[in-house]
């Protein structure tokens, strides 16, 4: 995706903004979901029964952190989008276009 300085190209990072939050939290629900499967199944894995539960709490821990991240994005996405409109209008106005 290119970005450009324009109208569309801050609503563009308006709508990667609003996307962020409802992508992550469809991870952690995917991840709970793959813990369930596996708790269903973790009698038949075998040896490896504990690697298996150690790699997917490793990735439960890594969302919920990416959580707390993500969550600080999106304004600051909004402000980025915010001073590329003013930028256009203060533009535009001054070259009279």
């Amino acid at each position: 995706m290119k970005l450009e300085l324009t109208h569309e190209g801050a609503s563009a990072i308006r709508a990667f903004a609003d996307a962020m939050p409802v992508a992550l939290e469809n991870i952690i629900q995917s991840t709970e979901q793959l813990i369930g499967v596996y708790q269903s199944v973790a009698e038949n894995v075998g040896s490896h029964r504990q690697d298996f539960y150690d790699m997917l709490m490793h990735i439960k821990y890594a969302s919920e952190k990416s959580r707390d991240a993500i969550q600080v994005l999106p304004p600051m996405m909004y402000k980025t989008a915010d001073k590329i409109d003013q930028y256009v209008i203060t533009k535009t106005s001054v070259s009279g276009n």
